[in-house]
């Protein structure tokens, strides 16, 4: 088989869309089948510029049924699940061959290899980088607001076919195909919110499951690359979930749903973990005669009776039974692992832990035996409401509600110097809110985080702690074991955040508390506060947008026109630039994608602060500019600056943007302005500027032991004597005439 990626591509495609033609005959009719083809021969011919047959496209699709109509967006909706199927392995089989072809020298930029090459580069020791990147913590949530809408079910089939492709067997990959086209894609019945939870943690013990331990051992193998030996790593990603905690808005989201939501995660968890300790179980038959073996691994699994002379087995027996019986931690667990690794790796025998064990470990990083673990989140008005009847009932306060904001932070944080219940023994809530937060709270096992969305002042939080103290979670002086995080949504309340921030960590109560978890999780709610005031009210006034022409079509004499995605300066400038901040972070990165954008535009504020190159530098200075001033490198005084930040921008058009074909003296000459930008940069490393050099060598720009001169600066706007300016202006006024 050709090892064309795009040969490959396009020979599954038409293999896929064969095999739904077979069971669109076979199921529906011959009858319908003409009709899907005939649909799709037209749709082809009009995309290829034939407008009789758009004509003809739109006179047949306006002539079918109600059920034909139905029927064939079913199965061109199918065709496309196939479709992109094949895209994601194709996807797939592209890493893989430039995984395959990169080399130390000349790594992949978003590769492992590239990140290991990078921190050596920086002078770190394989201990250090092993320690940096075991700080390392990506947290991803899963959150309420689905965005998978196929059923379970169709997911089921499209990876089986995932597997079915693979190993090439045409007559199950038909079966499939046919499975896939017979199944309805919507539920005849409205999920519940427990179908939600099913449907939402789909991908984290199949898909993901699989995943992370394959990025684990990439990064600890690209790191051995570089350094000479392995080390030892835990996952840097971990994940956390919203669906079945997230009441705000939601009146179908009880705690008993909350409760569902803990125990369901947290049984499919230890299923995956059972399956894998029985894959233990099963597969290190190693025997105590040959081995030598730890005392810990042979004490441990000396109370079960099968496995005689194979203490490893045995080891692993004893801790599927207390998972079984759930007298297990993750925590435990991963000891035990790590105690079962050392006794192997001692013996020699270190290949067996990396495939045996490693994977396991990394799980237990990853997922631990809570799978996700959830997070409430509330509205801060249902919250206060809760408070307000807790202080009602324990006769603290007979309106909350009506005290002024100051005096609501003043009560809650007096009442909370206290460990005193306010709810009378045996006495149930009377309000709705008051139940469902203390119900929640009750039945919040697997505790993530407790999200405060609409959070306006600080007794939003302070009134978690007064329902956590009522069900036991929160004592004087200590740390609530769960983070209580502030979610800012609307124009206003981002304005207020900072003080909003400053008066908690003025509190108590809310410092101790901070002290505690080890600092203050905040949230944004930048959609929200976008829909609230718009995109532009919701940006700092320091900012700038670029646009980034996706192509950039030559009029030349030879070829007319001819397409490019992206202009050759353009791509070699953005490149330098991203060289430029991998410099400086020890990271490589392609973040900058506008360096030559010929259409922008920035805040006045900004313009006023930033100095200005002259000619084709003008736009790479501008971002090397901000890189210096404000890129955390070096001091940063200007206050102001400082407490909005600055954003940029970068706007993908795929607009053709027609440009005249200048020659190569043009490119060598606006390459030769733009790199120099970089090679005179202050935060330039002697590796950057020897790239510089020989990029523009290359290009003929510059002679060997040449180097770019420097770019010509103006001072920023602000620093201008504007009376001087002006004075001058009108002194030369007289030389100029418009015709």
């Amino acid at each position: 088989m050709s090892q064309d990626p795009f040969a490959l591509l396009k020979a599954e495609v038409d293999l896929l869309g064969r095999l739904l033609g077979e069971a669109i005959r076979t199921l529906s009719g011959e009858r319908f089948f003409a009709l899907v083809e005939e649909v799709r021969a037209l749709a082809k011919a009009r995309r290829q510029g034939d407008e009789a047959a758009g004509e003809a496209l739109l006179a047949r699709v306006e002539g079918l049924s109600t059920e034909e109509a139905e029927a064939l967006v079913r199965a061109f909706t199918h065709y496309f699940h196939l479709v992109n199927l094949a895209e994601e392995r194709h996807r797939v089989r592209v890493n893989r061959l430039r995984a395959q072809a990169e080399t130390l020298e000349s790594p992949r930029p978003e590769g492992f290899l590239a990140l290991a090459k990078a921190l050596k580069e920086r002078g770190l020791s394989l201990e250090e980088a092993e320690a940096h990147l075991n700080r390392l913590e990506l947290l991803l949530t899963f959150t309420a607001h689905p965005t998978e809408t196929r059923r379970r079910t169709l997911r089921h089939h499209l990876e089986a076919l995932q597997r079915e492709l693979e190993a090439g067997d045409r007559e199950r990959l038909a079966a499939r195909v046919a499975l896939l086209y017979g199944t309805e894609e919507v539920r005849k019945a409205r999920p519940t919110v427990e179908d939600e939870i099913k449907g939402g943690l789909y991908y984290l013990p199949t898909t993901l499951w699989e995943a992370v331990p394959r990025v684990v051992a990439g990064l600890e193998a690209a790191l051995e690359r570089v350094y000479g030996r392995r080390p030892r790593l835990k996952s840097p990603v971990r994940f956390r979930s919203w669906i079945g905690g997230d009441r705000d808005g939601n009146p179908f989201v009880t705690p008993e749903v909350t409760a569902f939501a803990g125990r369901y995660a947290r049984e499919v968890a230890r299923r995956r973990f059972l399956e894998a300790l029985e894959d233990l179980v099963r597969d290190l038959s190693l025997a105590e005669a040959r081995v030598p073996v730890p005392r810990e691994v042979r004490e441990r699994g000396e109370g079960v009776e099968r496995f005689m002379g194979e203490p490893y087995r045995r080891y692993f027996a004893a801790l599927y039974r207390a998972l079984e019986r759930e007298e297990a931690t993750t925590e435990g667990l991963l000891a035990a692992l790590k105690a079962a690794e050392r006794g192997l790796r001692e013996v020699g025998l270190g290949r067996v832990a990396e495939a045996f064990l490693d994977p396991l470990e990394a799980r237990l990083s990853a997922f631990g035996l809570e799978l996700a673990p959830l997070d409430l989140r509330e509205e801060s008005g249902r919250l206060l409401e809760a408070a307000a009847e807790l202080l009602r009932v324990g006769g603290v306060h007979p309106d909350f509600l009506a005290l002024p904001q100051e005096e609501r932070e003043r009560l809650l944080t007096e009442e909370l110097k206290t460990a005193r219940p306010l709810l009378p023994v045996g006495e149930a809530p009377e309000g709705e809110a008051l139940r469902v937060a203390l119900g929640a709270l009750k039945a919040w096992r697997d505790k993530g985080a407790h999200v405060v969305s609409m959070t306006h002042h600080p007794e939003d939080l302070l009134a978690v702690f007064l329902l956590a103290r009522e069900v036991g979670l929160y004592r004087p002086g200590r740390p609530l074991p769960f983070d209580v995080v502030p979610l800012f949504e609307t124009l206003e309340d981002l304005r207020r955040a900072p003080g909003v921030l400053r008066r908690l960590l003025e509190n108590p109560v809310f410092l101790a508390h901070a002290r505690g978890r080890g600092g203050v999780e905040v949230m944004i709610g930048y959609s929200d506060s976008n829909k609230d005031a718009g995109f532009l009210m919701a940006k700092t006034p320091f900012a700038m947008v670029r646009i980034l022409w996706r192509y950039k079509p030559k009029l030349t004499e030879d070829e007319g026109v001819v397409f490019r995605r992206y202009g050759r300066v353009s791509e070699r400038n953005n490149r330098a630039l991203n060289q430029l901040i991998g410099g400086v972070s020890g990271f490589e990165t392609d973040v900058v994608k506008t360096a030559n954008a010929g259409e922008h535009a920035m805040s006045l504020g900004l313009a006023l602060r930033l100095p200005l190159a002259s000619g084709y530098a003008v736009e790479p200075q501008e971002l090397v500019s901000l890189l210096e001033l404000y890129g955390g490198v070096f001091p940063l005084e200007d206050e102001e600056v400082l407490q909005h930040g600055v954003e940029i921008f970068q706007i993908e058009t795929r607009n053709p943007h027609l440009h005249e074909n200048k020659g190569d003296e043009h490119i060598r000459d606006m390459l030769l302005a733009c790199l120099a930008t970089v090679y005179h940069s202050k935060l330039a490393t002697e590796e950057v500027r020897q790239s510089v050099l020989e990029e523009l060598q290359a290009a003929g720009a510059l002679a060997p032991g040449e180097e770019p001169p420097p770019p010509v600066l103006y001072p920023p706007l602000s620093s201008l004597d504007l009376q001087a300016v002006r004075k001058a202006l009108r002194g030369h006024l007289s030389r100029f005439r418009v015709p």
